[in-house]
């Protein structure tokens, strides 16, 4: 009997583990994917970042060199930074609507804030050509 409680009491706390950090991150199921991403009548092939802690990291650990799709699940305003990041990049910010609603090139190891001029929801990073 006493068994039968551990093993309930155990599920609980797994559950409630698990509901904590649904709710305090909703992306805690998501890791990097690579997913398509339509823009400008091309379709790229992208890394999606959703989790902070790898939006932080972008370009300075992607050795494929996809294009990066930063997301976040409501519009916010946030800017970019290149500091070690070895490429020049272009970026584009997007609204909710997948609407490009700004745009700026990045040049390496530049300690400037890339910032848009409204809260966006999706930002995309590609290499500059």
């Amino acid at each position: 009997m006493k068994l039968k409680y551990a093993v309930f009491i155990a599920f609980l706390i797994i559950v409630s583990v698990m509901a904590f950090k649904l709710a305090y991150n909703p992306y805690i199921d998501h890791d990097k994917e690579v997913r398509t991403f339509n823009f400008k009548d091309e379709k790229l092939t992208a890394l999606y970042l959703y989790r902070e802690h790898d939006q932080e990291i972008g370009f300075k650990e992607n050795p494929s060199l996809r294009p990066l799709v930063f997301t976040w699940k409501k519009p916010i305003y946030t800017c970019f930074n290149m500091v070690n990041v070895p490429y020049d990049l272009e970026i584009f910010f997007f609204n909710a609507d997948k609407k490009i609603i700004g745009s700026a090139v990045m040049k390496k190891f530049s300690p400037k804030q890339y910032c848009p001029n409204e809260k966006i929801q999706f930002a995309l990073e590609i290499l500059k050509k």
